[in-house]
């Protein structure tokens, strides 16, 4: 991956960036679950960074988001969140899926795909 790819993601990930870095370097070092691990950690921020800030506006208290499924959360926050996480909800099933099922070997096919949303 190019340098110049990477920066593309800064501007919707901005503190995540380095965790994006890291899920990367595992990836070139021949680290496929650790960096689907990286990649799970900044969906799982970034929505549930959007629910703290905005869960006064849509009236979600936290015991009711916590019950939701995953796609539900981003469901739930679809309009604070940005549309390449939306328009691929399931992402982060896939990636758990990964993580828990997959061969190292298999994440490592997977990782290009997934890391750039695909």
């Amino acid at each position: 991956m190019a340098v110049e790819d990477k920066h593309k993601y800064k501007s919707v990930l901005k503190e995540q960036y380095d965790e994006y870095n890291r899920a990367i370097g595992l990836y070139t070092h021949g680290i496929g679950i650790g960096a689907f691990v990286y990649l799970r950690r900044i969906i799982e921020r970034l929505v549930f960074n959007v629910f703290t800030n905005e869960k006064v506006k849509l009236n979600i208290s936290d015991d009711e988001f916590l019950k939701y499924r995953f796609v539900e959360k981003i469901s739930a926050l679809k309009d604070c969140l940005p549309d390449s996480l939306t328009s691929r909800a399931n992402m982060y099933g896939i990636i758990s899926k990964g993580i828990h099922e997959l061969s190292e070997d298999e994440c490592k096919k997977m990782f290009p795909y997934i890391k750039n949303g695909n």
